[in-house]
């Protein structure tokens, strides 16, 4: 397994059941992959922020300006295209 320190503790198991799928499936994790592990992991410490700045701060926040969207709201969006397209593209599947 792949050193995830850097990750919240759900970030590491998520990527700790991708990783072991991979074996299972595959037989090994292919260095051409490893990368794409460590971005998807980014891209999911990053949902698991903004879920959690959601849940705090509420879809709407008080500004200066008035009440506007919070900003996690689009990064939150913004995060879930992109693990979509890792497993989408089928990533972790090319030879």
């Amino acid at each position: 397994m792949m050193s995830n320190n850097n990750f919240s503790q759900e970030t590491q198991e998520y990527l700790n059941a991708v990783e072991a799928y991979l074996i299972s499936t595959y037989g090994n994790i292919k260095d051409s992959w490893r990368p794409l592990i460590q971005m998807l992991g980014t891209e999911y410490d990053l949902y698991l922020a903004t879920q959690e700045a959601i849940k705090t701060n509420g879809i709407l926040i008080q500004t200066n300006k008035g009440m506007v969207s919070n900003p996690a709201v689009k990064v939150s969006h913004d995060t879930l295209i992109q693990i979509q397209k890792f497993f989408a593209d089928n990533l972790f599947c090319k030879v």
